[in-house]
């Protein structure tokens, strides 16, 4: 018809085609400029993800010196004298990283929403979900949500290993209780009351990281998390 000989003259002519390859050529450099600046982005959480980690895995060992020199030397007023040193290092160590590790937490949770968003919006279209993965698109997609992930993970270990040091300072005291010095030792229980009245471990803006509230935390993501699966598998029935 004279539509479609129209038509084809218009597509095979000079200037559509040099258009659509500039469109082409933008799409393709917008997509590669979104993608390098995520990549940059998670890298540098992930690079101070890994130095908090780093920095917890310090305050542990200190704690776990301090616990054997006691066990060993069994000094309890230099015990005292040492456990005021290494609780200001906790502290100190704990201020240092919170606005960081706050920081960290939010942009993991809002990677993992993202991440389920995807997920979501790929079983809702069986068209898209099958285009998905021969397109240029769906392949940035699935490489977009690897760092999320990887954010996701480090941030649940950051979180667990916080959790951990206050954990381990609120065993110390029964530790404590339970060194034997033949006689009843007033040393040991002012160490005692000492270890318990510290209220030592990891702060973060004045709310202490505790194992009850990595539970918590855990099981409220994991019933959101559930109820994303269930909306997905609903829209991928229909």
């Amino acid at each position: 018809s004279t539509e479609a000989v129209l038509a084809s003259q218009h597509i095979s002519s000079p200037s559509w085609q040099h258009g659509g390859i500039l469109q082409i050529s933008l799409w393709a450099g917008y997509e590669l400029a979104s993608l390098v600046a995520l990549l940059l982005s998670s890298s540098l959480l992930l690079a101070v993800s890994c130095v908090q980690c780093h920095i917890i895995s310090g305050l542990n060992v200190f704690i776990d010196e301090w616990s054997c020199d006691l066990c060993d030397q069994r000094d309890f007023g230099q015990g005292v004298l040492t456990w005021n040193a290494v609780q200001a290092l906790i502290r100190r160590g704990g201020s240092s990283i919170e606005n960081a590790f706050a920081t960290i937490q939010i942009c993991a949770l809002a990677g993992s929403i993202v991440v389920a968003m995807k997920m979501i919006t790929l079983a809702s279209d069986p068209a898209l979900r099958m285009e998905s993965l021969a397109t240029l698109a769906g392949i940035t997609e699935l490489t977009t949500s690897l760092p999320l992930l990887m954010l996701a993970a480090l941030a649940g270990l950051l979180l667990l290993q916080c959790a951990g040091i206050t954990e381990k300072c609120a065993i110390l005291p029964p530790i404590a209780n339970q060194i034997m010095t033949g006689a009843i030792d007033a040393g040991r229980q002012y160490l005692v009351q000492f270890l318990n009245d510290s209220a030592a471990g990891i702060y973060v803006k004045g709310v202490k990281l505790d194992m009850l509230m990595v539970v918590n935390i855990g099981y409220f993501l994991c019933v959101a998390f559930s109820a994303l699966a269930g909306l997905a598998m609903r829209f991928s029935a229909t």
